[in-house]
């Protein structure tokens, strides 16, 4: 028998039956897991560090990859519990890529309720075989290079006497990241937050031309589409914005790997480009020019697929696929990728930074790392914790380069080098055992990195979007586009339903007043505490002496002196003067 894996002190600091409290975990934004819940019937909480290893598997049959585009990732490697008046944070110190937090409550399997971490000593990879009468059979196979030298280590903290709340842990753990990770302020505060727009500037479709498929590039937000959505924003007092820029240069669009700096002709040219850059930093905004460079969808353009795309545990060309969440089969109307392998990360990053440096951009955004930690498996792969040091390291570096780095995500080893991160995640996975979400992500980040949580143009409910951001500290932010709409069906972006920019400029006018009139006093501030008042209602207490009060319920919330409209919020700040307001719908 091989050790696999290896559970490392799974009842330390456990509570028992009798205890109040609760256990922490960092799926998605955060969760709690309260003591003695009786959810007996709920699965073993257990969940992957940095979510989904992308290199363990060339073809899967089962659940696991399609099941990780439903559910959140654990972007932080931490975990903790608070019993009666004490409690602690774990953090994990070493060997994080290769961990998974565990939890139970009492009553499953023993009477205490306790959360832990396990190891993966050997990291097992599966590849797809195809029997002689044509079905086909996944093989298990363990790593080739393990990592033997690598230790694993866990860093308990523990929580004063009355002071082991959530709270008290994410400012531990913010502490945590400022001695050890790099962590500094790079918020400029000013007298409005930031306004994030995402937008596009082209998409291919296959058309027919003269009865024969042709893929066709269409423009979607070319830059003189751009400065006219600028302008309407400027008319609504929407200055100082900050966009990302998708599918502007050349190849950008699921092609080969965008390493130049070249603008696609049907956006624009370099010159438009360069004068977009300065309207928005003058206005106290910023250009960030998006691009995915770990994700090749055609070779070419350097990358080659015997020695630069990622290898499977049996040295064949490891395929990346979209999988149906329906019944996790592959989706036939995408085809097959390939990732970057880890080794050769910094070669394309570097290329690509050289590039845009010559032309004058110095703002860049990147895709897929802030979420993506893969290990290699092949014989001359490499494991997954030196994967994650390659990424630290590659990301530290750009970061030292320029002079802003966006995000998408992220995990906390790139989080701590950004100025600004989009769509960081603003709820749990929803699993049975867990019981509330918490904002313990954005409570370590805020008042040192600027962030967002996700487009409130594809929100169900944009008006509680308004009221998340508004608990969560997020700054809002929209994904449009401003023409052919209707082109987006059937394309590989259609997860993006709602972009029409014209539908949504009144809204993003009400939203941004309201979201600014609450946190334009805190952009540099810390969240001190963040607590549940019932049901319906949070507080949120800033390092400035800022008060937030958000109430979710259909009923105004009478809290102490004050009222906490309906679906709205109650801002106390830091002079003195009060806000209170509901959040309109669109």
């Amino acid at each position: 028998n091989k050790v696999e894996s290896i559970d490392l002190l799974p009842f330390f600091g456990a509570a028992y039956k009798d205890q109040e409290g609760y256990l922490f975990v960092p799926d998605g934004s955060g969760a709690l897991i309260y003591n003695n819940n009786n959810r007996l019937t709920a699965k073993t909480y257990e969940k992957a560090l940095y979510g989904f290893d992308n290199g363990t598997s060339d073809k899967i049959s089962g659940s696991a990859k399609a099941t990780s585009a439903t559910s959140e990732n654990q972007y932080m490697p931490i975990f903790g519990a608070s019993v009666d008046d004490y409690g602690y944070l774990a953090i994990v110190t070493d060997g994080a890529a290769r961990g998974t937090i565990k939890a139970n409550v009492s009553g499953k399997y023993t009477s205490y309720n306790a959360v832990w971490s396990k190891f993966s000593y050997r990291i097992v990879g599966s590849v797809n075989q195809t029997q002689k009468d044509g079905s086909d059979r996944i093989a298990n196979i363990y790593e080739h290079n393990m990592e033997l030298n690598h230790d694993y280590t866990v860093t308990y903290k523990f929580l004063e006497k009355g002071k082991n709340t959530y709270s008290d842990m994410a400012n531990l753990y913010r502490d945590y990241l400022i001695k050890t990770n790099g962590l500094e302020s790079r918020v400029v505060a000013s007298d409005k937050i930031p306004f994030y727009l995402n937008t596009y500037g082209y998409i291919v479709k296959t058309k027919s031309f003269l009865g024969i498929p042709t893929d066709t590039k269409i423009a979607t937000s070319t830059i003189k589409d751009v400065e006219a959505m600028l302008d309407i924003l400027d008319e609504n007092d929407i200055k100082n914005v900050v966009l990302k820029y998708d599918y502007w240069s050349k190849n950008s669009y699921f092609d080969k790997l965008p390493t130049s700096a070249s603008v696609e002709n049907k956006v624009g040219s370099k010159k438009e480009m360069l004068s977009l850059k300065e309207r928005l930093e003058q206005s106290g905004g910023a250009l960030y020019l998006s691009v995915d460079l770990m994700n090749a969808y055609k070779t070419g353009n350097g990358v080659s697929s015997y020695s630069d795309v990622l290898k499977s545990v049996a040295n064949t060309v490891l395929r990346q696929f979209v999988l149906k969440i329906s019944d996790s089969t592959i989706d036939t109307r995408y085809g097959a990728w390939y990732l970057i392998r880890p080794s050769r990360l910094s070669t394309y990053y570097n290329k690509y930074l050289k590039n845009t440096q010559k032309v004058g951009y110095d703002t860049l955004s990147f895709d897929t790392i802030g979420s993506y930690l893969y290990s290699e498996l092949s014989s001359d792969g490499t494991g997954r914790n030196f994967s994650l040091k390659i990424i630290k390291d590659l990301i530290g570096s750009i970061e030292e380069r320029t002079n802003g780095l966006m995000v998408t995500g992220a995990n906390e080893y790139v989080a701590s080098f950004a100025s600004h991160i989009l769509d960081t995640s603003f709820r749990n996975s929803g699993y049975d055992l867990e019981d509330v979400s918490i904002p313990f992500y954005q409570m370590v980040f805020h008042g040192y990195v600027s962030y967002s949580i996700g487009a409130s143009n594809l929100a169900s409910e944009p008006n509680i979007r308004t009221l998340k951001c508004i608990e969560y500290g997020a700054y809002p932010q929209f994904t449009v586009i401003k023409e052919n709409a209707d082109e987006i069906i059937g394309s590989r972006v259609d997860n993006i339903f709602s972009p029409d920019f014209n539908n949504w400029s009144d809204f993003m006018h009400t939203q941004y007043v309201q979201v600014n009139e609450a946190l334009e006093d805190v952009q540099n501030a810390t969240v001190k505490s963040h607590e549940f008042i019932n049901n319906d209602v949070v507080k949120i207490v800033y390092s400035n002496g800022t008060t937030i009060y958000v109430n979710y319920g259909s009923n105004d919330a009478a809290i102490a002196s004050i009222t906490v409209p309906a679906t709205g919020y109650y801002v106390i700040k830091s002079n003195g003067k009060t806000v209170s307001n509901v959040a309109l719908s669109d």
